[in-house]
């Protein structure tokens, strides 16, 4: 049984950005080949997902399924013993974090940092033109 990778995107915002879904699939394919893996499909989470129920379900359906390629850690959206109950099979690499998870030994160390991160006050950063955004980074700190 070949074990098949794949790339999980979002259309939500995470984390205080939007990354368009090109993007998302452009840092995927990257970081897999950066670890000398190809991607055989992509997850697509809906943009008012409110949790990760699609990238939940692939997984329930596909079990020849080993890595998982993510944008962030904070593409999943909800922190509940069912989420990573499912993740903790599963070889995950998250490109932003350059976190890479591939035994369950190191769940535990994912799940405080995400829970973390869930309690962190985001600070959205508007960006006018590029003369504009020193300063007002500058104006922010």
């Amino acid at each position: 049984m070949k074990k098949k990778s794949v790339g999980y995107i979002t259309g939500h915002k995470f984390g205080g950005w939007k990354i368009p879904q090109k993007i998302q699939t452009a840092i995927m394919h990257f970081n897999a080949k950066n670890n000398n893996i190809v991607l055989s499909y992509m997850i697509t989470e809906y943009m008012d997902s409110k949790k990760n129920d699609i990238l939940l379900e692939k997984l329930n359906e596909d079990k020849k399924i080993r890595n998982i390629f993510f944008t962030s850690a904070l593409q999943l959206k909800e922190i509940n013993g069912k989420l990573f109950n499912v993740l903790k099979n599963y070889n995950l690499y998250f490109f932003l974090e350059n976190i890479v998870i591939k035994n369950k030994s190191e769940f535990p160390n994912l799940k405080r940092y995400l829970k973390l991160l869930s309690r962190r006050r985001e600070r959205p950063f508007y960006r006018k033109n590029y003369l504009h955004v020193f300063s007002d980074f500058k104006k922010r700190v």
